[in-house]
């Protein structure tokens, strides 16, 4: 059995963006980029980044989003999990941290198993 950490984000736009840019400004190495568009439009509100990849980069990324005032809110954290007969299980959130956008600045790297959540 081997045991690891994966990043789980959500972020939610202040303005829809075109899929084309919301992909340039939220692919990561090694992860997966889902987009939820608009009812019956190109545009997407939100998206949610999964996978394994450098998590303090993505951290720098995604609070990047908020900084620049194009983030509403964003959910980030290091999903933890354990590989079980070569299927990877996931292991429950220990806490979800809510954090005002200062707080989320001096963070300097993501606690496994812990959500954090911040507005913009």
């Amino acid at each position: 059995m081997s045991r690891g950490v994966e990043l789980d984000a959500f972020i939610v736009f202040f303005e829809p963006l075109e899929v084309g840019l919301a992909k340039r400004l939220l692919e990561f190495e090694a992860s997966t980029l889902e987009l939820f568009p608009l009812e019956n439009s190109s545009l997407i509100r939100a998206a949610r980044l999964l996978g394994d990849t450098d998590l303090t980069l993505a951290l720098e990324n995604l609070r990047a989003h908020l900084t620049e005032d194009r983030a509403k809110w964003i959910e980030i954290g290091a999903r933890g999990y354990a590989v079980i007969d070569g299927r990877r299980e996931y292991r429950p959130w220990r806490k979800n941290v809510y954090l005002s956008l200062e707080k989320l600045n001096s963070l300097e790297k993501l606690e496994p198993e812990v959500k954090y959540h911040a507005p913009g």
